[in-house]
């Protein structure tokens, strides 16, 4: 058995709480050492009023006051109940959005995610990298193909997408906001509004029907053939 702590490292509170009043763990749990070695201030205090704990057991603070040593507001738990105990606790996640069971998403690995922080997540992924991605998917080669390879700024051969209305300024990742654009256009272009050749429209299914056939076709566009000569191929191919 470990030396016990001096009496005066912990004070008891209103609520009956045992409140440690030495170092605190990262996580808010009492510890203290003892030849150089850490102890928890709960387990410890467990197993000098209580008696052994199980190996594998966690102890799980009934008061959900982690600095709290009083034996009689701890009980060994399993991981799993632990882990469920906490789970059914929590109203709000770190983020402040309200828990419900609707509200939070298990990973295949077991983890469980609050649903609108993992959304905010991926949208501000999408934001950062989504633009990159856009290059020789199925929606840049609807683009291409819609608006025949042809910039809709200056009218000359185009290789990449351009949102009209950037997305920093609201503008959306429809199909009525992107048109087909060359690299000087668009990095000129920048956050600015201009205005294109042609209003861009919704894609037909003939499009996408086109775009998806290119897509299994070419991977990305053939670099040592000019774009529009592709872009006939795939029209032709089907």
């Amino acid at each position: 058995m470990v030396n016990p702590p001096a009496s005066d490292c912990w004070k008891i509170a209103d609520s009956g709480c045992w409140v440690w009043q030495r170092a605190l763990q990262s996580q808010g749990y009492g510890v203290f050492r003892r030849k150089g070695r850490l102890y928890y201030a709960h387990r410890w205090s467990y197993e000098a009023h209580v008696g052994p704990i199980q190996s594998g057991l966690f102890v799980d603070h009934l008061c959900r006051n982690r600095a709290c040593i009083n034996p009689a507001h701890l009980e060994p738990v399993t991981p799993a109940e632990n882990s469920r105990r906490a789970r059914s606790r929590e109203t709000h996640c770190t983020n402040g959005h309200p828990l419900t069971d609707g509200s939070r998403v298990r990973r295949p690995s077991g983890h469980v995610l609050c649903r609108a922080c993992l959304q905010e997540r991926t949208k501000r992924h999408t934001d950062r990298v989504g633009h990159a991605r856009v290059y020789g998917t199925r929606l840049w080669w609807a683009i291409m193909l819609r608006d025949d390879g042809v910039c809709q700024y200056c009218g000359s051969v185009a290789d990449t997408v351009d949102h009209v209305l950037p997305r920093k300024l609201g503008g959306s990742d429809e199909a009525t906001n992107l048109v087909a654009c060359c690299r000087s256009c668009n990095i000129e272009k920048r956050t600015n509004v201009w205005s294109p050749l042609q209003q861009p429209e919704s894609l037909s299914e003939l499009v996408w029907s086109l775009a998806c056939w290119a897509r299994r076709l070419h991977r990305y566009p053939p670099s040592d053939v000019p774009l529009r000569t592709t872009l006939r191929s795939v029209r032709g191919g089907t």
